[in-house]
């Protein structure tokens, strides 16, 4: 049996809240429903009957992060020009980072949205000197179609 299965979800996705529009529609329209990885966004029910929710009003939230990150085979860090400017963004990164493990060495994923650069933030630096180059995804523009990337997105979660 995979490891992957041993978790509820294939990948917990660590955003800043000005990307949940994109985290809640493309990147879930392309990775969970046209190649079916399982996501685990806070933004979203838990359950299709809407009965079951990740994260409520209250709760907090970096507990909550770290919970999230538990409960998945893989992480997905959505890095955009808005991350920068998140209050959260040093401990999500941070939480990110020390999800790896000699055991899960490829657990993370970076998804750069529309930059060039990676965001100045110094435990984002130490995640791209701890993630393999090819787990690090760069999507130039939000409305940019390449099936081909959300493909290998879809496969590097999987494996």
């Amino acid at each position: 049996m995979p490891r992957r299965l041993q978790f509820e979800q294939d990948a917990y996705v660590a955003y800043c809240d000005a990307d949940t529009e994109f985290v809640c529609g493309r990147l879930k329209r392309e990775l969970q429903e046209r190649r079916g990885v399982r996501l685990l966004i806070k933004d979203l029910p838990a359950n299709a009957a809407a009965t079951r929710f990740y994260q409520l009003p209250g709760d907090n939230v970096a507990l909550k992060m770290l919970e999230h990150i538990d409960l998945c085979w893989k992480v997905i860090l959505v890095l955009t020009p808005a991350l920068t400017r998140d209050h959260m963004a040093g401990f999500m990164t941070r939480a990110v980072l020390g999800s790896i493990t000699d055991r899960m060495p490829c657990r993370v994923l970076l998804l750069c949205v529309g930059v060039r650069h990676v965001p100045e933030l110094t435990s984002v630096q130490a995640l791209l000197e701890t993630v393999p180059e090819s787990q690090v995804v760069y999507l130039p523009h939000c409305g940019q179609r390449d099936p081909r990337l959300w493909d290998n997105m879809a496969q590097i979660i999987l494996q």
